[in-house]
């Protein structure tokens, strides 16, 4: 049981958008993300605007966006998944400051691999990193991916959709004897 189990949730509700706001305001959580410092108020005013109890459809513009629950069901993060063309860019962030350091990153990363490839047909996966950000390097590249490119201020790092795949059917046929296992993904027999 050394593995966290992650699971993704697609459906946002009222709660969900208060624990993000919660999250986003520790600005260890947001030190590296990209997104506005404004985001809390922009989650607020849209939980203002509306009266519906799920909120998927706010946060879904521009990409999709999951938030991330670990084995006891108690949500630990979010990850956003953006497809431009045949690229899908991933963005994620354990919000949960009291439960860093149990390798929950890499199990979101896993299960955001899974709906980017396998759901959405990205052909590449695409993580921007702060150089600084040494917990989401490394478990990028625990999780396979490679480095794209790279600047002072980011690092772009990628997964082919081949490249995943080869790590399914190593998985499948008796284990890559590296970091990375997929041993509860199966792969479509035909394309969608």
């Amino acid at each position: 049981m050394n593995k966290p189990f992650i699971s993704l949730c697609p459906e946002i509700t009222r709660a969900h958008a208060l624990t993000l706001m919660d999250w986003l305001k520790d600005e260890r959580v947001t030190r590296y993300l990209s997104d506005s410092r404004d985001v809390c108020r922009s989650i607020e005013q849209a939980i203002d605007r509306t009266q519906l109890p799920i909120l998927t459809h706010l946060f879904n513009r521009g990409g999709r966006f999951f938030m991330a629950y670990d084995r006891y069901d108690a949500p630990v993060g979010f990850v956003r998944l953006i497809k431009t063309g045949s690229d899908c860019e991933i963005v994620l962030a354990i919000g949960d400051s009291d439960k860093w350091g149990r390798n929950l990153g890499a199990g979101t990363i896993r299960e955001g691999m899974k709906l980017a490839f396998l759901d959405m047909r990205a052909g590449k996966l695409i993580a921007k990193i702060h150089p600084d950000n040494k917990r989401s390097l490394k478990a990028f590249l625990r999780s396979g991916f490679l480095l794209e490119s790279e600047t002072p201020t980011l690092k772009t790092f990628s997964m082919a959709s081949g490249r995943y795949l080869q790590f399914l059917h190593e998985d499948a046929v008796g284990g890559s004897g590296g970091t990375v296992s997929y041993t509860h993904l199966t792969l479509p027999t035909t394309p969608y």
